[in-house]
């Protein structure tokens, strides 16, 4: 499943980004980067929502390697 986002939906997306970096600062934490995609198809499971295993794992090692960077800080 190909999934493309219209402007306003892009749009959206990119507004919730803004919102949950200003979430994190207001609390004292700290936004992990954006997961950069490589194979929106290969993260996806069939429902085309959800994460599939490969994307749960690349979710995973990204998340992993920021916070083992940030516990060194």
């Amino acid at each position: 499943m190909i999934v493309s986002f219209t402007s306003a939906e892009t749009c959206a997306k990119t507004e919730m980004n803004r919102m949950g970096v200003r979430l994190c600062n207001e609390r004292g934490a700290i936004a992990a980067a954006r997961l950069p995609i490589t194979n929106p198809e290969a993260g996806f499971a069939s429902d085309g929502f959800h994460a599939s295993e490969a994307g749960y794992r690349a979710w995973a090692e990204h998340l992993l390697d920021f916070v083992l960077d940030n516990e060194a800080a």
